[in-house]
């Protein structure tokens, strides 16, 4: 669970891992792997997509998740490599279909930035401006920023960080007019603070930007 937990106590991964393990367990719990095959595997992932509303892609990220235990049981010696072999021919046949996220247009951009908070319009345009992802816009503290001529900023914690990569983000010069007076501001705590002083969660950042969207008809 370490290997996937994210700063401060943060199940990311480790969430979905003990999901799926529960669920092996519960309706498969008292058979012996070597009768669990593909089609218990499918009907087992098809049945909770259904009951759960899951994506295809979420429920394609489980059954391979289920995949993965068996080849860790195979270098166990737990079960043997057939088994393991056969789960990964494994094919489901529902899941919801995730549409698309059109891009914004920019003019919807522009009017919306004109319309949030002063500090979550700068968190927008930061993003926007250097392409990290919400987790690491709402983390980001100024100790974690190299401010040399082209400013990286080397979040603790990233989407990559379970396989041993590191992930350097480059700002520049726009986004650093944005960031300087929040940095001076922060010292060393978030350059983003809520109103409590801790950081915004990824959701608690996109309901500011949403309740703004709802409000004004956008």
């Amino acid at each position: 669970e370490q290997r996937y937990t994210k700063g401060k106590g943060k199940l990311g991964g480790a969430q979905n891992w003990r999901g799926i393990i529960r669920l092996l367990r519960t309706t498969h719990g008292e058979e012996r792997a070597a009768d669990f095959g593909p089609l218990k595997l499918r009907a087992m992932i098809e049945g909770e997509a259904r009951d759960k509303d899951w994506s295809r892609r979420y429920a394609t990220m489980q059954l391979a998740r289920v995949c993965q235990i068996f080849d860790w049981a195979v270098g166990e010696e737990l079960v043997s490599v057939t088994v393991a072999d056969t789960l990964r021919k494994t094919k489901i046949r529902t899941g919801r279909k995730t549409a698309k996220i059109p891009p914004v247009v920019v003019r919807t951009l522009a009017r919306t930035l004109r319309l949030l908070p002063k500090k979550i319009a700068d968190m927008v345009r930061v993003q926007r401006l250097t392409g990290m992802r919400p987790g690491e816009l709402v983390t980001m503290k100024a100790t974690e920023i190299n401010r040399g001529e082209v400013w990286e900023y080397t979040p603790q914690h990233h989407k990559g960080e379970h396989h041993g990569k590191s992930r350097t983000i480059f700002i520049a010069p726009r986004a650093q007019a944005i960031l300087t007076p929040w940095i001076l501001k922060a010292g060393n705590e978030f350059v983003f603070p809520s109103k409590a002083g801790r950081s915004y969660t990824s959701d608690s950042y996109r309901r500011a930007v949403q309740r703004v969207c709802e409000q004004h008809g956008i």
